[in-house]
């Protein structure tokens, strides 16, 4: 059920941080501040007033904690989404999939983790070769301009923070539970990120931009992590890093069908 649970994050994730993502009349940065608010209004509402004082509690027992994770959180939602609005969907997302290598290969051995299994080892590879022979294509690497570059930039960084993410979840398993932790990180997220509200300029919503903002902050900043914070809890992060590869692949063929982004004949 924890595999199920975090594919469908996945798949959440590949499209409303696109397609939708696309749809919504603000700048990246402003978007994503936007949606932590949103996340963080419908946490405290699904959890209750009377377990917000669990929410108080994680903070002030793991502040330091609870701030990296929420750091990593805020990068990462701030570069991808970004990196969406800078350049096409498949310079985004493929830079952006480089996180299970890092959080594999990288980060978890930083941590003191447990190296990946020959499995594991054979799943990362077989995930980055599929990449590499059907997606990268898909690059759009001829008459690169400035914002395809920093776009590509931003998906590269994304993924380190969705790395260091990761490695950091496990530390919170036994002491809190799944929304109490999804609360209060998206909640530290919000503050971490107030600062990129300065790039916020005049909006002009319509019922389409209006549709799209409220999709995009339901779905993306709450149905998708409650879902991912439930799956951590149940598969090995490795695995979960893995199952990543889900999020490209959703990306390209939307973007391919309602952004009109051209796909090659290798996807298909």
């Amino acid at each position: 059920m924890g595999y199920l649970t975090a594919v469908m994050a996945f798949v959440i994730w590949g499209f409303t941080s696109t397609v939708v993502l696309r749809a919504v009349p603000l700048a990246g940065p402003v978007a994503s501040e936007v949606g932590f608010l949103a996340g963080s209004a419908i946490m405290l509402a699904v959890i209750g007033p009377k377990r917000w004082r669990e929410v108080a509690a994680l903070v002030r027992q793991h502040p330091w904690r609870l701030a990296g994770l929420a750091a990593a959180f805020a990068g990462c939602s701030l570069t991808y989404q970004w990196s969406v609005k800078s350049t096409t969907v498949a310079n985004a997302v493929l830079t952006h999939s480089f996180q299970p290598i890092l959080t594999c290969l990288l980060f978890l051995p930083l941590m003191g983790a447990a190296r990946p299994t020959r499995k594991g080892y054979g799943a990362l590879a077989l995930g980055m070769g599929g990449l590499a022979v059907l997606l990268w294509p898909q690059l759009s690497w001829n008459g690169m301009s400035f914002m395809s570059v920093w776009g590509l930039a931003l998906g590269t960084a994304s993924a380190a923070f969705f790395a260091w993410y990761n490695v950091q979840l496990p530390f919170f398993e036994k002491l809190a539970k799944p929304d109490i932790l999804q609360t209060s990180v998206t909640l530290v997220a919000t503050v971490i990120l107030l600062p990129a509200l300065a790039f916020a300029g005049p909006v002009e919503f319509d019922v389409r931009g209006a549709s799209a903002t409220i999709a995009f902050c339901v779905l993306n900043f709450a149905v998708a992590n409650i879902l991912y914070f439930r799956a951590v809890r149940r598969i090995p992060i490795g695995h979960l890093a893995t199952l990543a590869y889900v999020e490209p692949v959703v990306s390209i063929v939307a973007a391919s069908i309602f952004l009109g982004e051209p796909m090659t004949a290798g996807v298909l």
